[in-house]
């Protein structure tokens, strides 16, 4: 896949060339390559044992700008990024178990400009699940992941061990998580998940979740700033769905979120405190007509730090939709789009705000026969001129066509 792109630098919000593309003030164009080779393989060796192997190469080439603060048209700028990735697993079945072994590594090497970022992670994982009662499992693992950057020496590894359970009662599951992670970089953590859902009828159900979460700071993280300690996350949701119709209330309380800074230079960091993001979802999908699907989202958040201050580039309000039809033989037509509601650059409601847009896309899928299929997308169907970030370029309308081959 190519693309001659488009510059990633255009004027901010409030200069005197605001709402021109690169193309209308003669800025060069950042392009974009990716090729990438998959490669998958299995075989059975009994009624109940198969091995299956993978293999995957992502090359990529962009072109891009300088950013944030001195944000300009730079001219030669480009990054590339090599990606392998490969894994073997193992499967093992049988009446009441299912246990599967799995070896995995991944390499990313990256490189902007003149600087150059090689890592590589290897994982090993055990999985086992047990069927022990009627509507009751069981699944045990464990985990063992070793992370390493190439060039500035630094590594760390994590070994953890997971277990969860469910069980169902006539209308009524029950389930249960528990996990152990030992980080030799960092402390030791526990954490778990209770989670219950009653269905009333077929359609009418209710359910509710509890549960905690730890995350370690990435090597890529760490390169940047060293001193950086994981973030801890308890979550709470509430569900109610009915028929075609889906609401959530969803609250999260982060101590030490990492974040990111660009003063004195990038980096990242810890907030102070404990952030906290809630809000509702509310999601809807139905046959309106024969052949043709309808589907409805609304997100409604609130994301602050531990001062109150709203975070920076989160819309309050978000609207998705799309219509699906399928009434033509081997034609699968689409329409989608999102509405971004307001949001700002900066935290606490400063800085440009760069929300209150709407922006649809199409996508037209014609299957050829078993083997081959072609599709046609449109994004940005009306040519919306937009900002995410302040500075920051988006796609005009574009078109992509591809051919896919399964075998």
């Amino acid at each position: 896949m190519s693309a001659d792109g488009f510059s990633t630098y255009e004027p901010k919000k409030g200069a005197a060339d605001y709402g021109k593309r690169g193309d209308d003030l003669g800025l060069e164009e950042d392009g974009y390559k990716n090729t990438t080779y998959n490669f998958q393989i299995g075989l059975n060796i009994t009624d109940n044992d198969d091995v299956s192997m993978s293999y995957k190469k992502i090359d990529s080439k962009y072109d891009y700008d300088y950013g944030y603060g001195y944000a300009t048209d730079s001219i030669g700028l480009e990054s590339k990024l090599e990606h392998y990735f490969k894994a073997a697993d193992y499967t093992h079945r049988s009446e009441k178990t299912n246990t599967k072994f799995r070896m995995s590594q991944s390499k990313f090497d990256r490189t902007n400009d003149t600087f150059n970022a090689k890592s590589k992670i290897n994982e090993f994982l055990i999985e086992s699940t047990m069927d022990y009662a009627s509507s009751s499992a069981l699944t045990v693992g464990l985990n063992k992941q070793n992370f390493e950057d190439i060039n500035n020496l630094n590594k760390y590894s994590t070994k953890a061990v997971f277990i969860s359970n469910t069980n169902s009662f006539d209308k009524l599951t029950l389930s249960q998580a528990l996990r152990y992670d030992n980080n030799n970089k960092f402390d030791e953590k526990v954490t778990g998940k209770l989670g219950i859902k009653y269905n009333f009828t077929k359609k009418l159900n209710i359910s509710s979740n509890y549960g905690t979460a730890y995350n370690a700071p990435t090597l890529s993280h760490l390169s940047y700033t060293s001193t950086l300690k994981p973030e801890t996350t308890k979550s709470f949701d509430l569900n109610f769905e009915y028929d075609d119709l889906k609401v959530t209330y969803f609250e999260n309380k982060i101590k030490d979120m990492i974040d990111y800074g660009f003063s004195p230079s990038f980096h990242y960091f810890n907030s102070d405190g404990e952030s906290r993001l809630k809000g509702y979802e509310v999601s809807y999908k139905k046959d309106i007509f024969k052949d043709t699907l309808i589907g409805l989202n609304y997100t409604h958040l609130k994301a602050q730090n531990s001062s109150g201050e709203d975070f920076a580039r989160r819309a309050k309000r978000q609207v998705g939709f799309a219509v699906d039809y399928y009434g033509i033989d081997k034609l699968h037509l689409n329409i989608n789009g999102s509405y971004i509601g307001t949001r700002y650059d900066s935290t606490n409601k400063t800085g440009a705000s760069t929300g209150n847009y709407t922006v649809w896309n199409s996508v037209a899928n014609y299957k050829i026969n078993k083997t081959f299929s072609t599709y046609l997308k449109v994004d940005n169907l009306f040519n919306k001129y937009y900002q995410t970030i302040d500075g920051y370029a988006t796609a005009e309308r574009s078109a992509y066509i591809g051919l896919k081959a399964t075998f």
